[in-house]
Protein backbone atom coordinates (compact mmCIF):
# COMPACT_ATOMS: atom_id res chain seq x y z
CA UNK A 1 0.00 0.00 0.00
CA UNK A 2 0.81 3.48 -0.62
CA UNK A 3 -1.27 5.52 1.88
CA UNK A 4 -1.21 4.38 5.47
CA UNK A 5 -4.57 6.33 6.74
CA UNK A 6 -6.28 4.48 3.86
CA UNK A 7 -7.66 1.45 3.75
CA UNK A 8 -10.16 -0.69 1.73
CA UNK A 9 -12.07 -4.26 2.39
CA UNK A 10 -15.01 -5.98 1.39
CA UNK A 11 -18.02 -7.15 3.34
CA UNK A 12 -21.06 -9.18 2.47
CA UNK A 13 -22.73 -6.58 0.41
CA UNK A 14 -20.46 -3.48 -0.15
CA UNK A 15 -16.73 -2.31 -0.91
CA UNK A 16 -16.28 0.49 1.65
CA UNK A 17 -13.05 2.51 2.76
CA UNK A 18 -11.61 3.52 5.99
CA UNK A 19 -10.30 7.41 6.11
CA UNK A 20 -8.06 8.20 8.59
CA UNK A 21 -7.51 12.26 7.77
CA UNK A 22 -5.77 13.37 10.80
CA UNK A 23 -3.67 10.55 11.72
CA UNK A 24 -5.74 9.88 15.21
CA UNK A 25 -7.05 7.03 16.71
CA UNK A 26 -10.35 7.43 14.78
CA UNK A 27 -11.69 6.10 10.83
CA UNK A 28 -14.46 7.53 8.66
CA UNK A 29 -16.03 4.87 6.90
CA UNK A 30 -17.42 5.48 3.22
CA UNK A 31 -19.46 3.04 1.10
CA UNK A 32 -17.97 3.27 -2.84
CA UNK A 33 -20.38 1.05 -4.63
CA UNK A 34 -23.57 -1.29 -2.99
CA UNK A 35 -22.24 -3.92 -5.24
CA UNK A 36 -20.95 -7.22 -3.99
CA UNK A 37 -17.14 -6.74 -4.38
CA UNK A 38 -13.71 -9.02 -3.46
CA UNK A 39 -15.75 -10.38 -1.06
CA UNK A 40 -16.02 -14.05 -2.59
CA UNK A 41 -13.15 -16.78 -3.14
CA UNK A 42 -10.18 -15.09 -4.71
CA UNK A 43 -11.77 -12.36 -5.66
CA UNK A 44 -9.52 -9.14 -4.55
CA UNK A 45 -9.29 -5.52 -4.49
CA UNK A 46 -6.38 -3.16 -4.20
CA UNK A 47 -5.78 0.62 -3.25
CA UNK A 48 -2.82 3.06 -4.26
CA UNK A 49 -2.50 6.54 -3.05
CA UNK A 50 -0.31 9.83 -4.66
CA UNK A 51 -1.40 12.02 -1.97
CA UNK A 52 -3.78 12.80 0.96
CA UNK A 53 -6.45 13.90 -1.67
CA UNK A 54 -5.94 11.52 -4.72
CA UNK A 55 -6.59 7.75 -3.96
CA UNK A 56 -6.90 5.10 -6.53
CA UNK A 57 -8.78 1.13 -5.88
CA UNK A 58 -9.05 -1.56 -8.58
CA UNK A 59 -11.57 -4.12 -7.41
CA UNK A 60 -13.78 -7.20 -9.12
CA UNK A 61 -17.26 -6.30 -9.50
CA UNK A 62 -18.32 -9.82 -8.37
CA UNK A 63 -22.29 -9.81 -9.14
CA UNK A 64 -21.09 -8.09 -12.77
CA UNK A 65 -18.14 -10.16 -13.82
CA UNK A 66 -16.51 -6.90 -14.48
CA UNK A 67 -12.61 -5.36 -13.34
CA UNK A 68 -13.53 -1.93 -12.28
CA UNK A 69 -12.23 1.21 -10.86
CA UNK A 70 -12.81 3.68 -8.31
CA UNK A 71 -11.42 7.12 -7.70
CA UNK A 72 -11.58 10.16 -5.09
CA UNK A 73 -9.59 13.72 -5.86
CA UNK A 74 -11.22 14.72 -2.43
CA UNK A 75 -9.67 12.67 0.10
CA UNK A 76 -12.70 10.12 -0.34
CA UNK A 77 -15.67 12.37 0.28
CA UNK A 78 -17.01 11.02 -3.01
CA UNK A 79 -15.53 8.72 -5.93
CA UNK A 80 -15.81 8.37 -9.37
CA UNK A 81 -16.46 4.49 -11.12
CA UNK A 82 -15.32 3.49 -14.37
CA UNK A 83 -15.25 0.01 -15.97
CA UNK A 84 -11.44 -1.21 -16.49
CA UNK A 85 -12.38 -4.66 -18.50
CA UNK A 86 -16.22 -6.30 -18.83
CA UNK A 87 -15.21 -9.63 -19.87
CA UNK A 88 -15.51 -11.56 -17.12
CA UNK A 89 -12.44 -10.61 -15.68
CA UNK A 90 -11.02 -8.99 -12.78
CA UNK A 91 -9.45 -11.71 -9.59
CA UNK A 92 -6.09 -11.16 -8.01
CA UNK A 93 -6.26 -7.36 -9.25
CA UNK A 94 -3.27 -5.00 -8.11
CA UNK A 95 -2.46 -1.33 -8.76
CA UNK A 96 0.06 0.90 -8.87
CA UNK A 97 0.12 4.38 -9.52
CA UNK A 98 2.57 7.15 -10.84
CA UNK A 99 0.77 10.18 -10.29
CA UNK A 100 -2.43 11.21 -10.72
CA UNK A 101 -2.76 10.29 -14.05
CA UNK A 102 -0.58 7.23 -14.81
CA UNK A 103 -2.51 3.64 -13.47
CA UNK A 104 -1.31 0.55 -13.87
CA UNK A 105 -3.64 -2.74 -12.77
CA UNK A 106 -2.58 -6.07 -13.07
CA UNK A 107 -5.37 -9.14 -13.25
CA UNK A 108 -6.15 -12.49 -13.75
CA UNK A 109 -8.42 -14.06 -16.35
CA UNK A 110 -7.96 -17.93 -16.29
CA UNK A 111 -5.85 -19.08 -18.09
CA UNK A 112 -3.92 -15.07 -18.69
CA UNK A 113 -2.11 -12.94 -16.95
CA UNK A 114 -3.17 -9.19 -18.38
CA UNK A 115 -2.17 -5.61 -17.69
CA UNK A 116 -4.18 -2.30 -17.65
CA UNK A 117 -2.95 0.97 -18.30
CA UNK A 118 -4.59 4.72 -17.95
CA UNK A 119 -2.29 7.86 -18.92
CA UNK A 120 -6.20 10.19 -18.24
CA UNK A 121 -6.15 9.53 -14.63
CA UNK A 122 -8.35 6.45 -14.98
CA UNK A 123 -11.26 7.91 -17.84
CA UNK A 124 -9.98 5.24 -20.40
CA UNK A 125 -8.00 2.15 -20.32
CA UNK A 126 -6.14 -0.34 -22.51
CA UNK A 127 -5.67 -3.76 -21.87
CA UNK A 128 -2.64 -6.36 -22.75
CA UNK A 129 -1.42 -10.00 -22.19
CA UNK A 130 1.72 -10.11 -20.30
CA UNK A 131 1.78 -13.62 -19.94
CA UNK A 132 0.21 -16.78 -21.52
CA UNK A 133 0.22 -20.18 -22.67
CA UNK A 134 0.40 -22.12 -19.12
CA UNK A 135 -2.70 -21.07 -16.26
CA UNK A 136 -0.62 -18.45 -15.21
CA UNK A 137 -1.31 -15.07 -13.10
CA UNK A 138 -2.68 -15.97 -10.09
CA UNK A 139 -2.05 -13.80 -6.61
CA UNK A 140 -0.56 -11.09 -9.10
CA UNK A 141 1.16 -7.86 -7.64
CA UNK A 142 2.17 -5.01 -9.55
CA UNK A 143 4.85 -1.86 -8.41
CA UNK A 144 5.95 0.59 -10.92
CA UNK A 145 9.03 2.80 -9.73
CA UNK A 146 8.39 5.09 -12.52
CA UNK A 147 6.08 5.34 -15.84
CA UNK A 148 8.03 3.12 -17.40
CA UNK A 149 9.41 0.38 -15.11
CA UNK A 150 7.07 -2.20 -14.12
CA UNK A 151 6.83 -4.98 -12.02
CA UNK A 152 4.02 -8.28 -11.68
CA UNK A 153 4.74 -11.04 -8.95
CA UNK A 154 2.36 -13.80 -10.17
CA UNK A 155 1.98 -17.72 -9.62
CA UNK A 156 2.54 -20.40 -12.90
CA UNK A 157 -0.18 -22.69 -11.87
CA UNK A 158 0.62 -25.07 -14.12
CA UNK A 159 4.24 -25.29 -13.08
CA UNK A 160 3.50 -24.62 -9.47
CA UNK A 161 6.38 -21.35 -9.94
CA UNK A 162 6.76 -18.39 -8.97
CA UNK A 163 7.34 -15.85 -11.69
CA UNK A 164 8.30 -12.29 -12.30
CA UNK A 165 7.11 -10.13 -15.49
CA UNK A 166 9.28 -6.87 -16.01
CA UNK A 167 8.69 -3.76 -18.64
CA UNK A 168 10.94 -1.13 -19.27
CA UNK A 169 8.44 0.25 -21.39
CA UNK A 170 5.83 1.28 -19.56
CA UNK A 171 3.76 -1.91 -20.36
CA UNK A 172 4.33 -2.43 -24.41
CA UNK A 173 5.94 -5.52 -23.71
CA UNK A 174 7.26 -7.63 -20.97
CA UNK A 175 9.93 -9.86 -20.08
CA UNK A 176 9.22 -13.38 -17.86
CA UNK A 177 11.44 -15.27 -15.38
CA UNK A 178 11.10 -17.81 -13.05
CA UNK A 179 11.95 -16.54 -9.81
CA UNK A 180 11.25 -19.78 -7.48
CA UNK A 181 10.23 -23.37 -8.99
CA UNK A 182 11.17 -26.14 -6.35
CA UNK A 183 7.70 -27.47 -5.26
CA UNK A 184 4.46 -25.86 -5.32
CA UNK A 185 5.75 -22.21 -4.58
CA UNK A 186 4.33 -18.79 -5.24
CA UNK A 187 1.69 -18.89 -3.08
CA UNK A 188 0.04 -15.17 -2.22
CA UNK A 189 2.84 -13.15 -4.08
CA UNK A 190 3.43 -9.79 -2.86
CA UNK A 191 5.57 -7.60 -4.67
CA UNK A 192 7.87 -4.34 -3.36
CA UNK A 193 10.64 -2.52 -5.06
CA UNK A 194 12.17 0.93 -3.95
CA UNK A 195 13.84 1.69 -7.24
CA UNK A 196 14.33 0.09 -10.77
CA UNK A 197 17.09 -2.03 -9.33
CA UNK A 198 15.69 -3.84 -5.52
CA UNK A 199 12.40 -5.48 -5.62
CA UNK A 200 11.66 -7.77 -3.03
CA UNK A 201 8.81 -10.60 -3.10
CA UNK A 202 7.23 -12.56 -0.93
CA UNK A 203 5.06 -15.64 -1.20
CA UNK A 204 4.28 -18.95 0.39
CA UNK A 205 5.41 -22.62 0.16
CA UNK A 206 2.20 -24.01 -0.83
CA UNK A 207 3.11 -27.52 0.15
CA UNK A 208 4.73 -26.86 3.51
CA UNK A 209 3.24 -23.73 4.06
CA UNK A 210 6.44 -21.54 4.47
CA UNK A 211 6.84 -17.46 4.32
CA UNK A 212 9.78 -16.76 2.15
CA UNK A 213 11.27 -13.67 0.84
CA UNK A 214 13.06 -13.39 -2.36
CA UNK A 215 15.04 -10.52 -3.33
CA UNK A 216 17.20 -8.94 -6.22
CA UNK A 217 19.66 -5.70 -6.24
CA UNK A 218 19.84 -6.16 -9.95
CA UNK A 219 16.18 -5.57 -11.38
CA UNK A 220 15.46 -9.12 -11.04
CA UNK A 221 18.48 -10.69 -13.10
CA UNK A 222 19.05 -13.26 -9.81
CA UNK A 223 17.40 -13.44 -6.41
CA UNK A 224 18.29 -14.82 -2.93
CA UNK A 225 15.88 -16.37 -1.22
CA UNK A 226 15.54 -16.33 2.50
CA UNK A 227 12.58 -17.91 5.15
CA UNK A 228 10.88 -16.13 7.67
CA UNK A 229 11.19 -18.49 10.64
CA UNK A 230 9.96 -19.03 14.23
CA UNK A 231 7.05 -19.69 14.29
CA UNK A 232 4.59 -22.16 12.84
CA UNK A 233 3.23 -22.84 9.36
CA UNK A 234 1.83 -20.25 7.60
CA UNK A 235 -1.73 -19.98 6.42
CA UNK A 236 -3.00 -19.27 2.98
CA UNK A 237 -4.82 -16.23 4.20
CA UNK A 238 -2.75 -13.75 2.48
CA UNK A 239 0.51 -11.60 3.87
CA UNK A 240 1.90 -8.52 2.64
CA UNK A 241 5.36 -6.77 2.06
CA UNK A 242 6.75 -2.64 2.36
CA UNK A 243 10.39 -1.93 1.34
CA UNK A 244 11.37 1.52 3.25
CA UNK A 245 14.39 1.15 1.46
CA UNK A 246 17.25 -1.52 0.02
CA UNK A 247 17.93 -2.76 3.57
CA UNK A 248 14.67 -2.21 5.22
CA UNK A 249 11.47 -4.33 4.45
CA UNK A 250 8.51 -5.69 6.84
CA UNK A 251 6.14 -7.82 6.54
CA UNK A 252 2.68 -9.08 8.05
CA UNK A 253 1.38 -12.09 8.05
CA UNK A 254 -1.12 -15.14 9.34
CA UNK A 255 0.48 -18.22 11.36
CA UNK A 256 -1.05 -20.19 14.09
CA UNK A 257 -4.61 -18.14 14.19
CA UNK A 258 -2.31 -15.24 15.21
CA UNK A 259 -1.22 -11.93 13.18
CA UNK A 260 3.02 -11.61 12.69
CA UNK A 261 5.20 -8.88 12.14
CA UNK A 262 8.60 -9.53 10.37
CA UNK A 263 11.24 -7.21 9.95
CA UNK A 264 14.47 -7.67 8.34
CA UNK A 265 17.26 -4.35 8.21
CA UNK A 266 19.96 -6.22 6.20
CA UNK A 267 18.10 -6.72 2.94
CA UNK A 268 16.21 -10.00 3.65
CA UNK A 269 19.12 -11.77 4.73
CA UNK A 270 17.49 -12.33 8.39
CA UNK A 271 14.67 -11.60 9.98
CA UNK A 272 12.92 -10.80 13.31
CA UNK A 273 9.63 -12.09 14.37
CA UNK A 274 7.12 -10.76 16.64
CA UNK A 275 3.50 -10.82 17.38
CA UNK A 276 1.44 -8.13 16.89
CA UNK A 277 -2.10 -9.48 17.51
CA UNK A 278 -3.61 -12.81 19.32
CA UNK A 279 -6.37 -14.60 21.05
CA UNK A 280 -8.86 -15.90 18.83
CA UNK A 281 -8.35 -15.77 15.19
CA UNK A 282 -6.35 -12.33 14.19
CA UNK A 283 -4.68 -12.33 11.00
CA UNK A 284 -6.37 -12.90 8.29
CA UNK A 285 -5.93 -11.15 4.83
CA UNK A 286 -3.06 -8.28 6.03
CA UNK A 287 -2.04 -5.77 4.23
CA UNK A 288 1.12 -3.50 5.44
CA UNK A 289 2.59 0.33 5.09
CA UNK A 290 4.56 2.44 6.56
CA UNK A 291 5.43 6.47 6.39
CA UNK A 292 9.35 6.02 7.83
CA UNK A 293 10.95 3.18 9.81
CA UNK A 294 9.58 3.92 12.91
CA UNK A 295 5.37 4.56 11.91
CA UNK A 296 3.57 0.73 10.82
CA UNK A 297 0.76 0.34 9.68
CA UNK A 298 -1.76 -3.00 9.38
CA UNK A 299 -5.02 -4.04 8.47
CA UNK A 300 -6.51 -6.95 8.97
CA UNK A 301 -9.39 -9.84 9.77
CA UNK A 302 -10.52 -10.72 12.82
CA UNK A 303 -11.37 -13.89 11.86
CA UNK A 304 -13.02 -14.52 15.58
CA UNK A 305 -15.26 -11.65 15.73
CA UNK A 306 -15.46 -10.85 12.10
CA UNK A 307 -14.49 -7.40 12.01
CA UNK A 308 -12.16 -5.03 10.11
CA UNK A 309 -9.21 -4.23 12.88
CA UNK A 310 -5.82 -1.85 12.32
CA UNK A 311 -2.31 -2.54 13.88
CA UNK A 312 0.04 0.46 14.50
CA UNK A 313 3.61 0.86 15.48
CA UNK A 314 5.55 3.77 15.80
CA UNK A 315 8.81 2.28 17.15
CA UNK A 316 9.60 0.11 14.06
CA UNK A 317 7.42 -2.71 15.29
CA UNK A 318 8.81 -3.49 18.65
CA UNK A 319 5.34 -2.81 20.04
CA UNK A 320 1.97 -2.40 19.08
CA UNK A 321 -1.71 -0.83 18.73
CA UNK A 322 -4.38 -2.49 18.17
CA UNK A 323 -8.13 -1.51 17.35
CA UNK A 324 -11.43 -2.11 15.79
CA UNK A 325 -12.32 -0.13 12.56
CA UNK A 326 -15.16 -1.57 11.39
CA UNK A 327 -17.61 -3.85 13.58
CA UNK A 328 -20.86 -3.69 11.47
CA UNK A 329 -23.52 -6.65 11.37
CA UNK A 330 -21.98 -9.26 9.00
CA UNK A 331 -18.61 -10.12 7.95
CA UNK A 332 -16.06 -7.03 7.21
CA UNK A 333 -12.69 -7.24 6.68
CA UNK A 334 -11.32 -9.44 4.34
CA UNK A 335 -9.58 -8.91 1.31
CA UNK A 336 -8.10 -5.53 3.28
CA UNK A 337 -5.92 -3.05 1.03
CA UNK A 338 -3.49 0.04 2.85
Amino acid sequence: GTNSNTIIYGSSTNASVQLNRDSSASFLTETITPTVVGVSGDIHNSISAFDSNNIFISYNDYDNSKLNFAKSTNGGASWATSTINTNNVGQWNSISTIGTSTIFVSYYHAPTLYFAKSTNGGASWTNSTVDSGNNVGQFSSIKATDVDTIFISYFDDTNDDLVLATSTNSGTSWATSTVASAGNIGWFSDIAATDSNNIFINYQDGANYNLLVATSSNSGSSFTTSTISGVGGVSTKNDSIFAINSSTIYVSYYADTDLYFAKSTNSGASWTNLTVDSGGTVGQYSSISATDSNNIFISYFDGTNTNLNFAKSINGGTSWATSTIDNSAGEVGRFTSI
